[in-house]
């Protein structure tokens, strides 16, 4: 779930006011954990993972935006 520290105060806003109609979130942090555990299993330091792990994307827009986001 979207948490209000993670989406961008500016595009909260833009959503509100209804100039945006949808904001992309993703894990940045999970993605980068990925991207060297990728590495690290390509030079032999783990054993290799039968699944490729990627973050979740979210699509938030005003009719999803959290209840705890509406006060930023």
């Amino acid at each position: 779930m979207l948490s209000p520290r993670s989406a961008d105060a500016d595009n909260l806003e833009l959503l509100r006011a209804g100039r945006i109609s949808a904001v992309l979130h993703h894990d940045l942090g999970q993605d980068m954990r990925n991207a060297c555990l990728h590495i690290m299993r390509a030079h032999g330091l783990l054993p290799k993972s039968p699944v490729s792990g990627m973050a979740n994307i979210q699509v938030i827009t005003p009719f999803n935006l959290p209840q705890t986001a509406a006060g930023l």
